[in-house]
Order: structure tokens, then C-alpha cells, then sequence
């Protein structure tokens, strides 16, 4: 069975758990954030174990390029005026209206009420993070009423904190690879337990996030920590890194981001650079202290990202990731992605990820 990447959904995950039990041969691959580069593996378990498989030994030192997450570009780190209720909101408060309520035609005095509500939160937020710009739903509505309390959070930078941003759900990074922190609230509960008193957590939504998995159980666990410091949307997340003991993510690309950034990372599930320098994977006996003086070095980072870089594979096998590719060629890399692909599946080829045997 080959899978273009790790299955997360959910027909892909039942395909995959009935070929681990009727021992069917699995192949995996996953674009990476890298320009032309992909990642293979045959169990989810292994994503992110390179460091001890056989690699040649590097002693050019690779140059690690600065990622281009093109997928947050209209995300902004800044606060800036708010936004206001627009067509694009109507549009889905209609279509709500009529899919799901069609009698709320018939309550205008109720619908008002809605649309002030609606106003409100619009007025909360800064311009770019629009709540209602592609769905609605009453439970969108709670849910971003409840954001809002926090957008007036007076951040303290200086205090000792470890910034733990949320990733979004449901996606790859908490379903599959996020192993049983897919519930991320066990993370955080898990992480304060590890930290000093005067230690606080603090807490970024992430932009693109919607009500799933944030209804009023997910924010009554959250209150229940008490280092928990829940942050606005505009916060910096390069400055809250910066300032920051430490970063601590479930598998999320903050984590790498923070690593480039010289700051040391807690990761909880199967992070693809968990086996690089400055990372500590989270147990029950992670030191805080260790964790704090695990501080990667520039020189180690861009060592095993070589050992990385050859253990990925050339190519492109998911179209959003042209964009990041100079002069890209489909048909040269159709022909040179199925030769990889077949080398992998006859086990020709090494996968990228793997335990050492």
C-alpha cells in the first residue's frame, strides 16, 4: 500500500490499520517544507527517527534555508485595526439559516441578536483574522465569543514562561502523528506538572483554528491549569519564542522554526526533527532544568540537517509545494519521482525514517 502522505484522515487511517494487521507492505511519503524534497517511512510511529540510520559521514556543514510557510501568509503577527461584519459573513449566516435553521426567518428579533453578537466579536479581533469569512455555525459563535475575552490579555515577556502554541485540529500534526497528545489539552496538563511554580505556560490559538475540538470542556480543562496564560491572537510568536525558557509543541513547525532561533524544544508526539539537536522528547521524567540547558548549537543543527537533507528524496508529490520550486519541470519530475517510489517499494532505497535495527 503506498500513501502521498501520513494518513490522517479517515479513510486513509482504516487502509493503513488493516495493512499493519494482515502484514501488507507499507510505504509512506510526505512532502517536506524544503524545496523539492520529500520524506518516506513505512510506520507513523517512526516519523522524525533519522539520526541513527546509516548516513554517510558530512563534514560540510548544509546550509539550512529559511522556510516559506506559504500556507499562513495571510496570518499577521501584529495587532491592527479590527475588522467589521462583511459580505462574505452574511453569505454564510444565510446559508446557515437556510441548511440548518430555516425557521429563524421567521424571528427577526432573535437574528438581530445574532448579528450584534456577530459585530461584536468582529470588533474583538484584529482585520486579518476574519471568524466568519468561510463558515458559520452557532458553535463558531460561542466559540469565538469566548476567544475574544482573551484578546485584551496584558502580556508580561519578562516573566519566566514557556510558550506552547496550539496547533490546528483536526490536522496530520495532532491526528496521526500527535500519538495520544492529539488531545493537546494532556499535553499542557502534563507540561505543567514538569514546571517550577512561578513558571507560566503561555497559551497562542492558532489563526486558522475553528470551534471543532474547542467547545466548553476544552476550555474548562484549560482553566483548570492554573500556569496556563491564554495569549491574543496578534501576539508575536517570533518575540513570545525569543523570550521564552523554552518552546513545547505537540509535532508543530514552531518547533523547527525555534530550533533555527537557537531556543531549545519539548515536543510531545512524532515531530519530523525530534531526533535533532535541542530537542527533548516529553516523559514523565523530563527534567526541567535539562530541558531549559538543552540549547541547540548552530554548528549541530546544520550538521544533522545534512544528515537529513540526504536522507530525504528529491521531488515533488504534492502539488501546493510547486510554488516552492524554481523552474519546475512536471514531466522530468514525474519520471524521476515514480523511479524513487518504486526503488522505496522494493526496498531498493532506504526510507527516510526508520528505527536502526
Amino acid at each position: 500500500v503506498l500513501f502521498f502522505n501520513i494518513p490522517h484522515l479517515a479513510y486513509d487511517t482504516i487502509i493503513y490499520q488493516i495493512a499493519q494487521s494482515l502484514k501488507i507492505e507499507i510505504t509512506i511519503v510526505t512532502q517536506s517544507l524544503f524545496p523539492n524534497k520529500f520524506f518516506s517511512l513505512r510506520n507513523i510511529e517512526n516519523y522524525g527517527e533519522f539520526y541513527n540510520t546509516k548516513v554517510s559521514i558530512r563534514k560540510k556543514i548544509q546550509k539550512i534555508p529559511k522556510l516559506d510557510l506559504f500556507y499562513m501568509n495571510k496570518v499577521k503577527q501584529k495587532a491592527e485595526k479590527s475588522g467589521r461584519v462583511n459580505f462574505k459573513t452574511i453569505f454564510n449566516l444565510i446559508l446557515f439559516i437556510f441548511f440548518k435553521n430555516p425557521r429563524l426567518i421567521f424571528r427577526p428579533i432573535y437574528l438581530s441578536k445574532i448579528l450584534a453578537r456577530i459585530h461584536k466579536i468582529y470588533k474583538s479581533f484584529p482585520k486579518w483574522r476574519d471568524p466568519f469569512a468561510s463558515f458559520f455555525h452557532v458553535n463558531e459563535l460561542a466559540y469565538f465569543e469566548h476567544l475574544a475575552e482573551f484578546e485584551s490579555t496584558n502580556l508580561d515577556l519578562n516573566q519566566r514562561f514557556v510558550y506552547f502554541p496550539l496547533p490546528m485540529q483536526p490536522e496530520m500534526t495532532t491526528s496521526a502523528i500527535g500519538g495520544a497528545y492529539r488531545d493537546q489539552l494532556l499535553a499542557l496538563e502534563n507540561l505543567s506538572k514538569i514546571l517550577p511554580k512561578d513558571v507560566k505556560i503561555f497559551v497562542k490559538e492558532n489563526p486558522k483554528q475553528g470551534s471543532f475540538a474547542r467547545g466548553p470542556l476544552f476550555f474548562h480543562r484549560l482553566s483548570r491549569i492554573e500556569s496556563v496564560t491564554f495569549v491574543p491572537s496578534f501576539a508575536d510568536t517570533e518575540a513570545l519564542t525569543r523570550k521564552a525558557l523554552f518552546v513545547a509543541t505537540v509535532t508543530g513547525t514552531v518547533g523547527w522554526e525555534s530550533l533555527c532561533l537557537g531556543k531549545s524544544v519539548l515536543v510531545f508526539g512524532h515531530a519530523w526533527y525530534k531526533d535533532f539537536p535541542g530537542v527533548t522528547e516529553f516523559s514523565k521524567l523530563s527534567c526541567f532544568e535539562k530541558i531549559v540547558d538543552n540549547v541547540p548549537k548552530k554548528r549541530d543543527l546544520s550538521l544533522t540537517f545534512g544528515q537529513l537533507i540526504e536522507k530525504a528524496h528529491e521531488g515533488v508529490i504534492d502539488r501546493a509545494y510547486i510554488r516552492l520550486v524554481e523552474n519546475y519541470d512536471a514531466e522530468a519530475n514525474n519520471i524521476s519521482v515514480a523511479k524513487i517510489l518504486q526503488d522505496l517499494i522494493l526496498k531498493k532505497k532506504e526510507v527516510t525514517f526508520a528505527t536502526l535495527k
